[in-house]
């Protein structure tokens, strides 16, 4: 839950060890109601360097008081697919944290992208959950 208002302009993750290939990523925020405000739609070039990677948005209003979810998604994967500093759980498709529904859910499903204009929460297992963070102007 955000303390004050920001304007949300990129998605920001550190990538370990790079892509064998220039594969494309997704980057997005949705709102409470699980509902898409903004992606990056698909972004080349920003899995197959190592460090601090940003993936511009358009810049996005996010209200003080307002529950906001971060989400990933790997387009495509071509040779070897990229590590990023992740908090690591095991299973093998998708994680639920913190309840089962908005606003105390957190979940990581494993899927191609384009990202969904709404999110849906998968029960199941538990896998990693990439470290995103969203970069304020």
């Amino acid at each position: 839950m955000l303390d004050q208002d920001a304007d949300a302009v990129s998605i920001s993750y550190n990538v370990l060890t790079a892509a064998g290939s220039n594969d494309n990523v997704d980057v997005g925020i949705y709102d409470s109601a699980l509902a898409k405000i903004v992606s990056s739609g698909s972004t080349a070039g920003k899995l197959n360097a190592t460090g601090r990677q940003s993936v511009s948005v358009t810049t996005s209003n996010l209200s003080a008081g307002g529950i906001y979810y971060v989400a990933f998604a790997c387009v495509a994967v071509g040779t070897t697919a990229a590590i990023l500093n992740a908090a690591a759980f095991y299973s093998q498709t998708d994680a639920m944290m913190f309840g089962t529904a908005a606003p105390q859910l957190e979940a990581f499903h494993m899927a191609a992208g384009p990202l969904p204009g709404t999110l849906v929460p998968v029960a199941g297992g538990i896998i990693v959950l990439p470290q995103l963070v969203v970069d304020t102007a």
